[in-house]
């Protein structure tokens, strides 16, 4: 039995010189030991690279790669660390977050109170130009609802940081979509819950603070574009490619189907807004609502906002009591007080 199992921790980094010293300053004040930290720079035009390479000359378990083909991207850069790591148990950190300093000391106690699940999730606390004292926590971890519902109402359960991955269990191959520019994380996330994983969140109130996620004015996000035209039209094969696996590969009941339906359309919604039509009524094609023909005229419409719109929206919402499909979950948050 291992008793010391080695941690890799995944960061892909693109353009953050600065903040990328905070993510490896955070692995290098670990308690536990045995860890190795893969670094992917994602083609970096500042001084990331440089940063880099003075953190690896500090520890040898920094271990740093230029990502030397296409496509570009965190997907990519996350599937190269997977590939290069050795860990027993595998985790991800953007390249702007921290960890706790008892982190991985707490994870892997946890490993050996839950053997052989593929994945223990964990809260992440969410901070703004300092780790001291947040206000708020990535969501409540634990809830009634089934959590394939949840990433569908965009209610979403956990942080990329979140779980701690088994890799005897998984196949080192099988993560993230390279074609993918945004919602990478969803996506990943969905799949895994398709492919029936064995996995555990371990609820710990509302006072976690395990890792921390960093959500500050002070500087930009790289997903701060992710409802732009180029990351839309790019996302929605990638939609329905989750959406074919997911029907494909799980009994659908009904409060599940609910979900689908609804995330389509708001999807569609977001799409026609965009000029994006064909990429609407693909992804529309899904779908299997009541009153199909009569909803698709309606988001086929919808940027027109004209009387004859809003009569379809009334007779969807009034007559046939179909509003709660283009609606917003009331469950669905981000962030929970702590």
């Amino acid at each position: 039995m291992v008793t010391d199992p080695l941690i890799s921790i995944i960061i892909p980094v693109y353009n953050r010189q600065e903040l990328v010293k905070e993510a490896l300053g955070s692995c290098l004040w670990q308690t536990y030991q045995n860890w190795e930290c893969i670094v992917v720079d994602d083609g970096s035009t500042d001084n990331t690279w440089q940063s880099l390479e003075e953190y690896a000359a500090k520890d040898k378990r920094i271990k740093i790669f230029k990502r030397l083909r296409e496509p570009k991207g965190a997907s990519y850069c996350r599937n190269i660390g997977v590939e290069k790591s050795k860990g027993d148990f595998l985790m991800f950190l953007d390249s702007d977050d921290i960890l706790s300093q008892d982190c991985l000391n707490y994870r892997v106690n946890k490993t050996f109170e839950y053997k052989n699940y593929d994945a223990l999730i964990f809260p992440t606390a969410i901070f703004s130009d300092s780790i001291k004292n947040p206000k708020y926590q990535w969501n409540k971890l634990i809830k009634e609802e089934d959590d394939l519902i949840r990433f569908f109402n965009m209610d979403m359960p956990w942080h990329t940081s979140g779980p701690l991955w088994n890799m005897k269990n998984l196949n080192r191959n099988d993560w993230f979509n390279e074609k993918a520019q945004s919602f990478q994380d969803w996506e990943m996330h969905v799949n895994k819950l398709v492919q029936g994983i064995k996995y555990a969140k371990i609820d710990e109130g509302q006072i976690s603070k395990n890792t921390f996620y960093r959500c500050s004015p002070s500087h930009i996000s790289i997903g701060t574009d992710y409802y732009s035209e180029t990351k839309l039209k790019n996302r929605t094969p990638v939609l329905i490619e989750t959406i074919l696996n997911v029907r494909n590969s799980v009994q659908i009941h009904k409060n599940l189907n609910v979900a689908i339906n609804r995330f389509i359309v708001r999807t569609c919604i977001l799409l026609i807004k965009t000029n994006l039509k064909e990429e609407a009524k693909s992804i529309y094609s899904l779908s299997n609502l009541k009153y199909k023909k009569l909803f698709w005229l309606y988001l086929k419409t919808k940027k027109q906002n004209t009387l004859f719109n809003r009569s379809i929206e009334f007779c969807l919402y009034r007559i046939f009591k179909l509003g709660y499909l283009f609606d917003p979950p009331k469950t669905t948050l981000v962030k929970t007080k702590i």
